[in-house]
């Protein structure tokens, strides 16, 4: 029989799963649940000692014996810290000694509470990795507890052996922590990693049995072409589409291959189920369009793979079961050679009807519609850089031209640094290099541009008097002084506060000098050229939300709930005022 507290049947389930049957236990009340449950479980074998300091080094010289993981568990506070000296040596000597530190509740550390000491990696600088995981309240807690001890109990092989440490919380009262009334142990998620000595001949198997296999690009470039032309083979024999936003810079003519554009904004709930995948694969670093929001609703249904050079965990999406060690391409090649299918089309039939629907309506003059135009004038085999929120969000919602390399500052995703990393990029490069950037943002790093610039610098910065961002989120009619302190509200001109003789200097207030502009800025000059665009950022917002309102269309032939067809309807009636119809109920 077992606990039934669920932060210690997932650490059980993964200790049979991962095979690590040795445990060292020393008496105490905190790993009560624990040691209750294992010691009639037939796959473990337990030794008592009652000494924490000879628990650590019993078990160490286990480990070497064995050559496997060996764990140690004990109560919380100070029986934890005499296993410091065995984890030291354990940790200089590569031995795979697992430390479970049972805890107490954290909230009352340092207020009179009996046995509660930080144990939160209590032996840094002697572990692979040390992970705290909470008390299993919800759902949440769940996953990041499972998560958590996933990648703890990766890490003990990972480019090299040694210990970890999993301090696990166990506020309960002494009845429950010595109630064992599970008869059968719940299976948790296990990961496994793998690297490119694989059987890829297994994988293909499974990949060639999916309906709907969704591969999702992060940001990434290459110059040989290689993972395009790997992905290309990939959705021509697997049931399979390619979503990648801009800054993947995978695009291709291939009819499989689809950036999302505004759909993570505009997509609905039963779209959500329509595209529906039965596996996920992702490779690239960050994935900007907010479409991956959706993804943790798939996760009771389908599993992801995860392709990442590092071999780190990303569980984004809340279904992460197999990661790969390796190149994006590497992945794609080896699967490739094993495919005996062909891919049947059906799932990226769901996608273009989807996409097929996306349109923009009229813009006006607005930072849409400027973005819009000058992402249709930057020539081929460019360069361009984007700032965070509109400026990379409105890039794209554009199709950009093949050639063109896209990169910007998404992994932390704040507004400063943007226009230094850019002419970090644009000092290597000899053709003009571009930048779309916010007013907030260039006058946060405004300093850069006093150093001296090269001729082949463009920058386009939409001045909208604020932080654009706000009045998406709010508004002036939500929130009236919203420009006083929220968004920053300002009456700078960049042409006043940091632009010098060395620039050529372009204004626009309407969509024709905006065109006059974007003519002069993609021809030679032998000054570096910066054109500032003036907007309002109330209607940019106001117009970017009848934007989304406009594509948030049904799929044609896609079955509908009862409420998706009222919304329909309504939409069909109203058309374009439906949006301000909403915000005026809303105010």
């Amino acid at each position: 029989m077992y606990t039934h507290i669920k932060g210690v049947q997932i650490l059980i389930s993964l200790l049979k799963q991962f095979n690590i049957s040795h445990v060292v236990l020393s008496p105490g009340t905190r790993n009560t649940a624990l040691a209750g449950s294992i010691e009639n479980d037939p796959f473990f074998h337990c030794y008592s000692i009652v000494d924490e300091r000879s628990a650590g080094y019993f078990a160490l010289g286990l480990s070497e014996a064995l050559d496997e993981p060996v764990c140690v568990s004990c109560t919380a506070a100070t029986a934890t810290c005499n296993y410091l000296p065995a984890m030291k040596e354990a940790y200089e000597r590569n031995i795979q000694l697992v430390a479970l530190t049972a805890d107490q509740n954290p909230y009352e550390m340092f207020h009179m509470e009996d046995q509660c000491i930080d144990q939160v990696d209590m032996f840094h600088g002697y572990v692979k990795l040390a992970v705290d995981v909470p008390k299993v309240m919800n759902d949440a807690d769940y996953w990041y507890c499972n998560r958590r001890m996933n990648e703890a109990f990766l890490e003990l092989d990972h480019h090299g052996k040694g210990p970890i440490q999993i301090n696990y919380h166990m506020s309960y009262d002494l009845n429950e922590i010595s109630t064992y009334d599970v008869e059968e142990l719940p299976v948790t998620r296990k990961i496994d990693r793998y690297e490119i000595n694989a059987d890829f001949a297994e994988f293909a198997n499974m990949l060639s049995s999916k309906k709907r296999i969704m591969v999702v690009g992060g940001s990434e470039f290459t110059e040989d072409g290689k993972l395009r032309r790997a992905i290309n083979t990939f959705t021509e024999k697997y049931n399979a589409v390619v979503i990648a936003d801009t800054y993947a810079n995978i695009y291709s003519d291939n009819d499989k291959i689809f950036n999302p554009k505004a759909l993570g904004d505009t997509i609905t709930a039963d779209q959500v189920k329509y595209l529906a995948p039965d596996l996920i694969i992702s490779f690239g670093a960050v994935y900007y369009s907010t479409i991956k929001y959706f993804m943790p609703v798939y996760s009771n249904t389908t599993e992801h793979w995860q392709i990442c050079i590092d071999g780190m965990i990303n569980d984004g999406y809340h279904c992460l079961k197999n990661v790969f060690e390796m190149k994006p391409e590497e992945f794609f090649e080896r699967v490739n050679v094993y495919a005996d299918t062909v891919n049947n089309g059906e799932y990226a039939v769901r996608w273009k009807k989807r996409m097929d629907i996306v349109h923009f309506p009229e813009l006006g003059f607005t930072n849409l519609a400027v973005i819009k135009e000058f992402c249709k004038t930057i020539p081929d085999n460019s360069l361009l850089h984007t700032t965070v929120l509109d400026s990379i969000r409105m890039s794209n919602y554009v199709e950009m031209k093949p050639s063109i390399r896209c990169f910007a500052n998404i992994g932390a995703d704040g507004i400063d640094g943007a226009l230094s990393t850019y002419l970090g990029q644009g000092e290597s490069e000899e053709k003009p290099v571009y930048l779309l950037i916010g007013d907030l943002s260039l006058m946060y790093d405004m300093n850069a541009l006093l150093q001296k610039l090269p001729h082949n610098i463009r920058i386009v910065v939409i001045n909208n008097y604020s932080g654009a961002e706000f009045h998406k989120n709010f508004g002036l009619d939500r929130i009236p002084t919203l420009n006083k302190h929220i968004a920053a509200g300002h009456r700078v001109k960049i042409a006043n506060c940091c632009i010098n003789s060395q620039f050529k200097y372009l204004a626009a207030t309407n969509m024709e000098e905006v065109r006059e502009a974007l003519t002069i800025l993609n021809t030679e000059s032998e000054k570096p050229i910066l054109l500032e665009v003036f907007t309002d950022a109330d209607k940019d917002a106001k117009i970017l939300k009848s934007y989304w309102m406009t594509n948030r269309q049904e799929i044609p032939g896609m079955k509908l709930s009862g409420k998706a067809r009222v919304k329909q309807i309504v939409r069909n009636i109203l058309g374009n005022k439906a949006y301000a119809i909403r915000e005026m109920f809303k105010k």
